[in-house]
């Protein structure tokens, strides 16, 4: 895979905001990608952790707060 400098970039800055959160919770969902990441795919797995971020619950908790 070819060097993107920009995205590299953006993962660092994400790891970041990471180290920023609830470190219980991130173990948790770390716990979580490894325990499905073979299996399902990073793909797929990515893709049902964002259904939750954009999920109509997600939505009111943010109005709410």
């Amino acid at each position: 895979m070819k060097a993107n400098p920009e995205m590299d970039a953006a993962a660092e800055a994400a790891t970041k905001e990471l180290d920023k959160l609830d470190q219980q919770a991130v173990q948790q969902v770390a716990d979580w990608w490894k325990a499905n990441y073979l299996k399902a795919g990073h793909k797929r797995l990515a893709r049902k952790l964002l259904e939750r971020a954009t999920s109509p619950v997600s939505e009111l908790k943010e109005l709410v707060s």
